[in-house]
């Protein structure tokens, strides 16, 4: 194996060991909030986008490395995060929440698994 696709393969490894946690911030995050619990929401907020950020990096780096066994993509996200930041700037708590649990989680669940077939491939 070539050192791109082991590097490439390394980076899906990693993304697939940290999708399952991300995606149970997301749940803590939506939980949170609905509990009206703001303040601690906001401080795992941060650590979710970040966590958002890492993996679509990874996404877009080894996208170019890819069999054709499956796809993703990238840009999945861009519609739901800036729902969400207008929802931030706004304070609707509701729909930060319903973008977290019915875009951006389905999302992630389904990166998992895309990842996961093409690491088989």
């Amino acid at each position: 194996m070539d050192e791109q696709k082991h590097l490439m393969n390394d980076t899906l490894e990693q993304t697939i060991e940290y999708l399952p946690r991300l995606i149970e911030g997301v749940d803590e995050l939506v939980d949170r909030l609905q509990a009206g619990s703001e303040k601690q929401a906001m401080a795992l907020f941060d650590a979710v986008l970040d966590g958002l950020e890492w993996v679509n990096d990874a996404i877009n780096l080894t996208m170019p490395f890819w069999s054709g066994s499956t796809s993703i993509d990238p840009h999945a996200l861009g519609e739901p995060l800036e729902a969400m930041a207008e929802a931030l700037k706004n304070r609707d708590y509701t729909l930060i929440c319903d973008v977290l649990a019915y875009e951006i989680k389905p999302t992630l669940m389904q990166w998992l698994n895309n990842i996961k077939i093409c690491l088989r491939g």
